[in-house]
């Protein structure tokens, strides 16, 4: 590992963190390591954008880093911002760390190039669980895919949505009209530039993900990008080959159909698919147990899971734990790591000494050391009290 700047400044000591010199991801713009805070000792994943492939392109990078700004720390399904400042070539966002990889190579490296129905019911009753919060707070995330889901632990079902650069804050009401996302998830309405269309793109995307697990491939994904358009357009798809299909129930099927609405204004909302029969089966299980997540070795919160577990001393089990109690759980561990050392130089968002001042495309009012810190704290403790708020109990 090596330091995250180099600087003229010989006062570097204070960088706050190491990156590891392979990246475990890239994108068209942007490329991802796993950095160490040297402070805490924590990990993350440090998201370097390139200024000079941003340019003309710095909005992308600036809705970005709005809307993690207004998600993080408060669902246990979405990434997390954790830092972000700029050296004098280079953007960086330090978000979670996604132990797991993306769903995409969880598919394509399983034994039969796709997914069981159990494993694929607990992935996606996750998902929905983050773009319901997303919908509810007027996000739409338009690049919904599998490459953009990322997995907490290797052995994990509960997923962290990821990749906001094409999302968009949408009042309620309002449309968006620009082609944006990628083709083979993308919803009838988005390649009708004239009718516009809302968060329900996103509904459309779910679907694409569910068969693409069942199936272990695309419902709309062609020879041409021509073909592809045809299909969506017009809804063609099967369940094709039959013996892929043969063993996945009636409502795992159903819950695909709902989806691929062609109607945006019936497609069923992301709290309502909640209460579909697929996701409420009686054989779902939870893999992200308190247990599992207890005992996970790579686990990056399993410190505080087991500090809040201590709290609760007259507790007995945790082998019945609820899907909410896991999630509370998680959010609780995710916050006690965020805040944990707060004032500890350096720590929390203050940016290192040695990078260079705010003046790139990622306006905020709070541009300064203090002022960041600041808004983090407030962050905290208004998590803080949600989190106490909830009646979820953790059995020992």
């Amino acid at each position: 590992m090596k330091n995250l700047f180099q600087s003229n400044i010989h006062d570097c000591c204070k960088a706050k963190y190491v990156l590891c010199k392979n990246e475990i991801g890239n994108g068209s713009y942007s490329s991802v390591f796993e950095c160490k805070n040297s402070i805490t000792g924590r990990h993350y994943a440090a998201k370097k954008y390139s200024k000079k492939l941003m340019l003309g392109l710095e909005s992308m990078v600036r809705n970005e880093f709005k809307v993690l700004k207004q998600v993080s720390m408060t669902s246990s399904n979405i990434l997390s911002l954790i830092d972000y400042f700029e050296t004098d070539d280079s953007i960086y966002l330090v978000t979670d760390l996604a132990m797991g990889g993306d769903l995409f190579d969880k598919i394509v490296h399983s034994p039969h190039e796709r997914l069981n129905e159990d494993d694929t019911r607990e992935i996606t009753y996750s998902l929905v669980s983050a773009i319901s919060y997303l919908h509810s707070n007027s996000i739409i995330h338009r690049d919904i895919k599998a490459e953009n889901l990322l997995f907490q632990t290797p052995n994990s079902n509960s997923i962290l949505v990821g990749d906001f650069g094409l999302a968009r804050i949408l009042p309620p009401k309002e449309k968006l009209f620009d082609v944006s996302g990628t083709l083979s998830y993308m919803a009838p309405e988005i390649l009708n530039r004239t009718m516009g269309y809302t968060d329900a793109v996103d509904i459309w995307a779910i679907g694409v993900a569910v068969y693409f697990m069942l199936g272990g491939y695309l419902p709309f994904d062609c020879d041409s990008d021509k073909e592809t358009k045809h299909a969506i357009k017009n809804r063609l798809y099967l369940f094709e080959p039959r013996e892929y299909w043969t063993g996945i129930s009636s409502p795992a099927k159903d819950f695909i159909r709902s989806c691929f609405d062609m109607d945006p204004q019936t497609r069923p909302k992301a709290s309502s698919l909640l209460q579909h029969p697929f996701l409420l089966s009686s054989s779902l299980k939870m893999s992200d147990s308190v247990e599992n997540l207890l005992h996970t070795s790579t686990s990056p919160y399993k410190d505080q899971i087991r500090l809040i577990l201590e709290e609760n001393p007259n507790s007995s089990s945790h082998s019945s734990t609820s899907r909410s109690s896991c999630s509370t759980l998680l959010e609780r561990a995710r916050l006690e790591s965020f805040t944990e050392g707060a004032s500890s130089l350096g720590d929390m968002c203050l940016s290192p000494e040695c990078v260079s001042t705010f003046t790139s495309p990622l306006s905020s009012p709070s541009v300064s050391r203090t002022s960041s810190f600041d808004d983090l704290i407030k962050m905290k403790e208004k998590i803080q009290v949600s989190v106490a708020n909830k009646s979820a109990r953790f059995y020992l």
